[in-house]
């Protein structure tokens, strides 16, 4: 039986209402969104808000050993904030919703797997006549997934589980906050802010006591010496924070020198699947992602490991199905703190569905992987040619190389896996490629 793929990696209910979406415009966002691709099966229906190119089609399903003919590509319509998103206004969208009745008969569709279980996934899944086929739609159905990506609710979900977290406040009063922080910086410490309904370091703030302080998972980083300066700070920022006044807002210590880190699974009706575990890699916020990276030298994987299992068993009993990533900070003293849970596609799962399809080994291990994203001043095809004339194009016996991942965006940004038999040979491929390539 076949899927209906959703790319829908921009959606309000994910990154909240008042979000500031990315510089490289809405049309970049629409061609990240084709990484789905990467977990496209023969007769998937795939729906997307820019339909991709035929080059980067054929090249992806030629790696994935994917019958390109039998897969069917939907456009949605254009709707608000624009094109390159996947708009709520598609689930009201009668003609839009009717194709899919047709499509999942001849498609023999069973389910829909959506980058995110939101409205529009909920009403593809009635139109396509799979909602009780598809697994966890109750639950999805009744915004459960919109509660579990809430960084304010991990906090509650993963003290109520016993959980290792940073210490930290979570409220709608910004004197609270500002109480809070100016404490920490007094004590020469400091806290960084997030907006819960967001992702990727995408609306954190770091504030600290010293002026050059390390401000790794964040956007932007703030010094303040007084806490007259804190309450100035978070009063006047406040509305940016709590996204107008709708959200609350999470404030925790931060904690210098620590290792990113994360393990991903797949809740399904038969249990819980390991499907990927890896070392996040920030400058200062996501540049990528290294497979297996420094996560296996780390001295508290496995406390980490049955904390990551905990949260998962806890998200699945409450009727979730589908892809969740644990993220974790390898603190420098040993303990792993568990920094939020993502219950959703996250940037690394395509990642490991390529390393299962294409190199034909379970995600955790046999290669080594470095996926970042870069610039190039060249369309696909001539980016590809690029990288093979300097000898980094995949070698499929050998099963090395570089693989491009994304397409190009309309900001001439895209993104390369490099594989090697090691560490070392996937650092050096990555290495041989940026310099090849202007840095993002």
């Amino acid at each position: 039986m076949s899927k209906i793929l959703l790319g829908n990696i921009l959606t309000a209910e994910l990154v909240g209402e008042g979000a500031r979406y990315p510089s490289e415009g809405l049309e970049g966002i629409g061609i990240c969104s084709q990484r789905v691709l990467w977990g496209a099966d023969d007769f998937d229906i795939v729906v997307l808000p820019i339909a991709p190119a035929r080059e980067f089609a054929e090249y992806v399903t030629d790696l994935t050993q994917t019958d390109l003919q039998s897969l069917a590509f939907v456009e949605t319509p254009v709707g608000y904030p624009g094109r390159g998103t996947v708009s709520a206004a598609c689930a009201r969208n009668r003609s839009f919703l009717a194709q899919f009745g047709e499509l999942a008969v001849e498609h023999k569709v069973s389910k829909v797997a959506p980058y995110y279980f939101d409205q529009v996934a909920a009403a593809i899944s009635h139109a396509a006549r799979v909602a009780e086929t598809t697994p966890g739609f109750g639950f999805a159905d009744e915004g459960g997934v919109r509660m579990l990506n809430s960084k304010a609710h991990f906090r509650a979900i993963a003290r109520a589980a016993g959980i290792p977290i940073a210490e930290g406040v979570v409220t709608t009063d910004p004197d609270h906050a500002a109480d809070y922080a100016a404490q920490e910086i007094a004590a020469g410490r400091a806290v960084i802010v997030k907006q819960h309904r967001q992702c990727g370091g995408n609306g954190n703030e770091v504030l600290h006591p010293l002026p050059d302080d390390e401000a790794i998972g964040a956007l932007t980083a703030v010094h303040l010496s007084s806490k007259h300066e804190v309450l100035w700070h978070l009063a006047s920022n406040w509305p940016r924070y709590s996204d107008g006044g709708r959200e609350r807002v999470v404030i925790e210590s931060y904690v210098p020198g620590c290792l990113p880190v994360y393990l991903e699974f797949n809740l399904s009706h038969d249990g819980i699947q390991k499907f990927g575990r890896g070392e996040m890699l920030m400058s200062p916020t996501n540049d990528g992602i290294a497979v297996p990276g420094g996560i296996t030298e780390i001295s508290g994987y496995e406390g980490f490991r049955t904390d990551a299992l905990k949260l998962a068993e806890t998200v699945r009993s409450l009727g979730y199905r589908g892809f969740m990533s644990v993220d974790g900070m390898a603190t420098p003293s040993g303990p792993v703190l568990v920094n939020e849970i993502n219950v959703r596609d996250g940037g690394s799962t395509h990642v490991h569905h390529l390393a299962e399809r294409v190199l034909g080994i379970a995600a955790q291990g046999g290669k080594h992987i470095v996926t970042k994203v870069r610039h190039t001043d060249h369309n696909f095809s001539d980016t590809r040619k690029r990288i093979e004339a300097n000898g980094l194009d995949f070698d499929h016996a050998a099963k090395t190389g570089v693989i491009v991942t994304m397409a190009v965006t309309p900001s001439q940004k895209f993104e390369y896996t490099a594989i090697g038999n090691s560490a070392t040979e996937a650092t050096e491929f990555a290495t041989a490629l940026e310099e090849e390539f202007h840095s993002a």
